[in-house]
């Protein structure tokens, strides 16, 4: 037999025995888990009540308030905008204050939030159930970890 056919066999096998663990009660694992191969943390574990992203607003008197979407500084995708945005807090002032003035400068050339007057890198509290059960998506809290004004 050639050896490019035993690996294909191989796979098969793996791949066939993966999917059919959970049809064997004593193979389902220390969770007694019957969805193979979910043992991964973001599978496995209880996600807490409250949530705490980071993520950018910009503000306006009256309460005005739009919330600035990832592709407002990068051409990835969410995970990769979330994750440039951690990275930038974690750095501190140095790094938020240039990251915020660029944002603000944007803001400012949208005609539409002419009214807006202030950026802000927020770390929010939101209620899981409230968000995702209740449709409730005002946040519980926020922190304002940076702000700069909208040149105008």
């Amino acid at each position: 037999m050639e050896l490019a056919r035993v690996k294909a066999l191989v796979v098969i096998a793996v791949a066939c025995t993966a999917v059919l663990t959970p049809l064997v009660p004593e193979w389902r694992g220390r969770n007694n888990d019957s969805f193979p191969l979910s043992w991964y943390p973001m599978f496995a574990k209880e996600r807490p009540v409250l949530e705490k992203p980071t993520y950018v607003i910009a503000t306006g008197p009256g309460g005005a308030r739009e919330k600035l979407d990832v592709r407002w500084w990068t051409h990835g995708g969410f995970n990769q905008g979330r994750n440039m945005l951690t990275e930038t807090v974690k750095n501190g002032p140095e790094k938020l204050r240039p990251f915020c003035e660029r944002l603000a400068k944007k803001v400012a050339e949208k005609s539409e939030w002419a009214s807006l007057t202030e950026v802000r890198i927020v770390s929010g509290q939101y209620d899981r159930r409230k968000y995702f059960q209740q449709g409730d998506h005002k946040p519980i809290g926020e922190n304002t970890l940076y702000s700069c004004d909208v040149p105008r």
